[in-house]
């Protein structure tokens, strides 16, 4: 008999979407305005990698959303 190949482990990985998400949340939820740009969709995005607990739970986005809209993103410059 031939011997068995050793299995090959491979890392997993997820890639998050945060300009993804808030595009998504945006155009579902009508409550957000239609004021988002590119540039304003992006700092959200950074917003919530930076203050997110790295998972896409719809609802967490909107809160971010949300909080994002009221400290108009703490003004950080990204």
């Amino acid at each position: 008999m031939a011997p068995r190949k050793p299995k090959v482990i491979q890392d997993i990985t997820l890639e998050l979407n945060y300009t993804q998400a808030i595009k998504d949340q945006i155009s579902f939820d009508k409550k957000y305005d239609c004021n988002w740009d590119e540039e304003r969709v992006t700092r959200a995005a950074h917003f919530c990698k930076i203050f997110h607990n790295h998972k896409l739970d719809p609802y967490e986005i909107q809160r971010l959303i949300k909080e994002f809209e009221d400290t108009v993103g703490f003004d950080i410059e990204y």
